[in-house]
């Protein structure tokens, strides 16, 4: 069992994803993403509060180029290039980079996202995610009705914009 932000995950949570017949919704459930996350079409990640919501069209490039997550490339930290492989890295090295206003108190510079999903993604799967996530925008995020956490709300990520 693993416990995130007091959740326990199942063992089924932590076995791996099966592979290329994972639709995206598939992987998120049995990876827990909906406990911390809120995803664009997706019934399973609507009420997250504790993660950024995942609208990556948007947000992977705006991060990309914040003078936050360039201290994080100055410190070695963080490595991405492009969208594409900002996603992939916020999977798999999630203290890469923390968003701001998602800092854990205690250790700051450590994600509260855990680390160990390098070890069980499959590439397939993996590959699945981030480009079902790189289309996720605004728009599709108002119209699921979605929020978005407090600290970083979808007024905040879109204003009036249906990008």
């Amino acid at each position: 069992m693993i416990t995130i932000h007091g959740f326990v995950q199942s063992p089924a949570a932590t076995q791996g994803v099966a592979g290329e017949a994972e639709t995206p919704e598939a992987i998120v459930v049995r990876m827990g993403c909906g406990v911390c996350h809120q995803i664009p079409g997706m019934e399973a990640a609507r009420s997250g509060q504790e993660g950024p919501l995942l609208i990556a069209a948007v947000t992977a490039p705006r991060r990309l180029a914040s003078k936050a997550y360039q201290r994080s490339v100055g410190q070695g930290r963080a490595t991405a290039q492009s969208p594409r492989e900002y996603v992939r890295e916020s999977i798999l090295n999630p203290s890469a980079f923390v968003v701001p206003g998602f800092e854990q108190r205690t250790a700051p510079a450590e994600s509260a996202m855990p680390s160990h999903f390098g070890a069980i993604f499959t590439v397939a799967a993996l590959d699945t995610l981030v480009d079902y996530l790189l289309t996720q925008n605004c728009q599709d995020a108002v119209r699921g009705g979605l929020t978005g956490p407090r600290v970083e709300s979808i007024e905040l990520l879109c204003g009036d914009r249906s990008e």
